[in-house]
């Protein structure tokens, strides 16, 4: 689940791949009501296509087509993409390696040692990471679930 050590990371400006290595830094309040911080790795496990034009953006040169069903800003984007008002959805994928409202589904879990620290998030999650390039990271935690183990499903 880890991928492989020679595997290339998912970051700004590469196009997602199945089996990319993910490092996620996770803010959460912890059982005493203190915000806390835990470090998970994992893998890339799917790629969505991506949104077509009018979805979520427009690109510079689009046009939207009536038939796409316009989504909800993604968060800290109510105003819609800001790059999308200055670059070509060719440009926005070889900057990004993507475009805004891309998703992948992702699968990690604590570094090792930290499982100890942060018993809270130990465990495999599964969850979608999505595109928004109103971030400064740009590829942002859209859902993350833990999965049960075995022996909370007997």
């Amino acid at each position: 689940m880890r991928g492989s050590a020679g595997a290339e990371y998912l970051y700004t400006g590469k196009v997602p791949k199945k089996g990319q290595r993910v490092f996620l830094h996770i803010d959460y309040t912890n059982r005493a009501g203190d915000e806390s911080h835990g470090r998970m790795m994992g893998i890339v496990t799917n790629v969505f296509n991506a949104p077509p034009p009018g979805s979520y953006a427009l690109y510079k040169g689009e046009t939207a087509d009536p038939s796409v069903k316009k989504q909800p800003p993604l968060a800290g984007a109510e105003e819609g993409s800001q790059l999308a008002r200055k670059l070509t959805r060719e440009a926005a994928i070889k900057q990004l390696g993507g475009v805004h409202g891309q998703r992948v589904a992702i699968e990690v879990a604590l570094v090792p040692g930290e499982n100890k620290e942060h018993p809270r998030l130990d465990g495999v999650w599964r969850g979608t990471l999505v595109l928004n390039d109103n971030m400064n990271s740009v590829w942002v935690i859209d859902t993350l679930m833990l999965q049960p183990t075995a022996a909370a499903v007997a």
